[in-house]
């Protein structure tokens, strides 16, 4: 009975305990990363310069111009850099998520497939 008891917490409530606990962790993810808000903001500029634009001389309007270009600039850069490295993230923790989904319903199993295999007289190669 109480084996029963530990494969059917396992598969039921434990498993679908896994599964929010990896969704949770993703939704976390995404969060951090938010890939939307990068988009829609990838050429505004990053920490701008306060530059003075109350001052009519053209040699501010092209200091104020070029501030504003080099902040932009490297908002951009700034920006794709963390879409990228977002995306490499929640691509590897999809997959590993998805890793330990499959390793948790296998894992019950393993020691049943040893003692199979051990009867049967099978020996991995790397210990011959």
């Amino acid at each position: 009975m109480f084996l029963v008891d530990i494969i059917s917490w396992w598969y039921g409530n434990g498993f679908i305990r896994r599964i929010s606990i990896a969704k949770a962790n993703f939704r976390k993810t995404l969060d951090f990363f938010s890939i939307q808000i990068l988009l829609k903001t990838l050429f505004k500029p990053y920490k701008q310069i306060s530059a003075d634009e109350s001052s009519n001389s053209i040699g501010m309007f092209f200091q104020v111009f070029f501030d504003k270009l080099i902040s932009r600039i490297v908002g951009f850069f700034a920006r794709t850099f963390m879409i990228v490295a977002g995306i490499i993230v929640i691509i590897l923790q999809l997959i590993m998520n998805c890793m330990f989904i499959v390793l948790w319903l296998i894992i019950p199993i393993l020691p049943l497939a040893g003692i199979i295999l051990a009867i049967i007289g099978w020996i991995p190669k790397w210990i011959m």
